[in-house]
């Protein structure tokens, strides 16, 4: 895996049929949705809610990270 220092790109994992919203409205934090396709771990979810993170958008440095091996 590259060296994160050296890393140019952002990833935010979603489900495919929730990129026609995003496209219209941009990316909004899981406290403001409603009605959209969720495939986050629901461990994960408890846990950034536990630090008040569920009001912002997360982004991943690499591809591969350990969020997406758990979706």
């Amino acid at each position: 895996m590259a060296d994160i220092k050296d890393q140019k790109l952002l990833y935010h994992l979603t489900d495919i049929n929730n990129i026609p919203f995003i496209l219209k409205n941009g990316l909004i934090p899981r406290a403001e949705l409603n009605g959209f396709v969720d495939i986050a771990d629901s461990d994960i979810i408890e846990s950034r809610e536990g630090l008040g993170l569920e009001k912002h958008v997360p982004f991943h440095f690499f591809a591969n990270s350990p969020f997406d091996g758990r979706v």
